[in-house]
């Protein structure tokens, strides 16, 4: 054992002095053992979805105080915290979940509005913000702040009430968290749940969680990939203009037979593990070793003075430390 790993990372005259990891060959293994952990993690999702998936430390309270604090920073008055904008806010993060999308407006054409007026929240002026796979609620925010769409809806001075949702489902075969920010500015002075859709209020709260995700905030990290997408606005320029909708009851639900109620059940689930972190882990554990291998075969090359003709040890060791740089930046999270 001690003779195999002797040269696997010191050159030497049997590894023709050259450590035997920087080989083409364990370099090619290197790659196709990437690829096999990409494939069993993908294989994983599919017949196990609720195994892996995206844990995250987000709070309604949280984002809710730092959204205020970035308006602050622009002298902007604070937002209200309105429970019929929390009310229709969770509605969509759960119809997203129950139809399997991610996006402002739903494949069979609901719009974000819809929720809005589904507990009777009559809007001048409405918005919505997405995300999903962030760990925390501070990096949620700031994609939105890095999207100039998104940091409009929180920056506009229409505004006057936000809801906030946070929750925790599967989407696509993957457990992920989503948040969803509603944005409004009543027709009235205040605006209320009927008494057919009241339930208990939505108060910012702490969640415990374990750390795991990637946001698509529906800021949709394909993260590694960060996906932005617009955020929405609507105003409603003639205010006498009667909308038509359809107020949701207990047995009139978003998703059809009682889903609601089922994926609710999984708000204070999580993933045993994350698809992400995982990733993340292994491709920086590696780059790690192949750094330290290179820093080590370069040194005892120089000091037994050998002269090596082909091989350029600092530029692939500039190419690693590059590769490990991007890896540590990469984020997870996706904004829509």
């Amino acid at each position: 054992m001690k003779k195999h790993f002797h040269n696997l990372f010191i050159p030497h005259h049997h590894n023709n002095h050259k450590a035997k990891l920087l080989h083409h060959q364990s370099l090619s293994k290197l790659i196709l053992f990437l690829l096999f952990i990409q494939l069993a993690l993908s294989f994983i999702l599919q017949v196990r979805p609720g195994i892996l998936g995206y844990a995250s430390n987000i709070t309604v309270s949280d984002i809710y105080n730092l959204t205020n604090q970035q308006r602050e920073k622009e002298n902007l008055a604070d937002l209200t915290f309105n429970n019929s904008l929390a009310q229709s806010a969770q509605q969509k993060a759960l119809h997203m979940f129950a139809n399997n999308y991610w996006a402002h407006n739903a494949p069979d054409g609901t719009s974000p509005w819809y929720f809005f007026k589904n507990v009777n929240y009559n809007y001048l002026y409405a918005g919505e913000n997405l995300a999903r796979d962030f760990g925390d609620s501070v990096s949620t925010v700031q994609a939105w702040m890095d999207s100039p769409t998104h940091r409009d809806n929180i920056m506009s001075g229409n505004y006057t009430e936000i809801g906030i949702a946070v929750v925790n489902g599967i989407l696509n075969g993957q457990e992920t968290t989503l948040v969803v920010q509603h944005f409004g500015k009543p027709t009235v002075n205040a605006a209320y749940l009927p008494e057919a859709v009241k339930t208990e209020e939505i108060t910012p709260k702490t969640e415990e969680v374990k750390e795991e995700k990637q946001q698509e905030i529906t800021t949709e990290p394909e993260i590694a990939q960060q996906e932005i997408l617009p955020a929405t606005e609507q105003k409603i320029e003639n205010q006498n203009e009667k909308v038509e909708y359809q107020i949701l009851t207990k047995d009139n639900t978003l998703p059809e037979q009682n889903l609601e109620e089922q994926i609710l059940s999984q708000i204070n689930k999580f993933p045993v593990f994350s698809t992400f972190d995982i990733t993340k882990s292994i491709n920086l554990a590696l780059s790690f070793i192949i750094i330290f291998v290179l820093i080590l075969d370069g040194f005892l090359i120089w000091h037994k003075g050998i002269t090596r003709k082909s091989g350029k040890n600092f530029v692939h060791l500039a190419l690693f430390v590059l590769v490990a740089l991007l890896i540590i930046l990469t984020r997870s999270g996706k904004v829509t």
